[in-house]
């Protein structure tokens, strides 16, 4: 079965009542999601920070995310998770950054 199919009855995202799309059972947004891919990171490396996703929840929370554009305040394009990885020019860099502008 196809994350497409997932999506189609219903199984793999859930509304809460407050109107936020996540994956069934994990209370990870979906168009959270959807905007890492869209940011350019790399599926392994979202599964790798989401380790209780699998990459068929992955997908229909992307596939959700097409069907159902996200009209709010963008999400970040990485995890910290991946931006700690990225050692020196990641997060270290944008608290110099943020330091500097004091």
């Amino acid at each position: 079965m196809s994350a497409a199919d997932d999506l189609q009855r219903g199984d793999a995202i859930e509304v809460l009542k407050n109107g936020t799309a996540v994956v069934r059972g994990t209370r990870t947004e979906a168009h959270r999601l959807a905007a890492l891919v869209a940011g350019g990171m790399p599926i392994d490396e979202i599964l790798l920070d989401y380790p209780g996703l699998t990459d068929a929840q992955l997908h229909a929370a992307i596939a959700y995310a097409r069907k159902h554009p996200w009209r709010g305040t963008p999400f970040p394009p990485r995890t910290v998770k991946s931006t700690l990885r990225q050692g020196e020019g990641g997060l270290t860099m944008a608290f110099k950054a943020a330091r500097a502008r004091r």
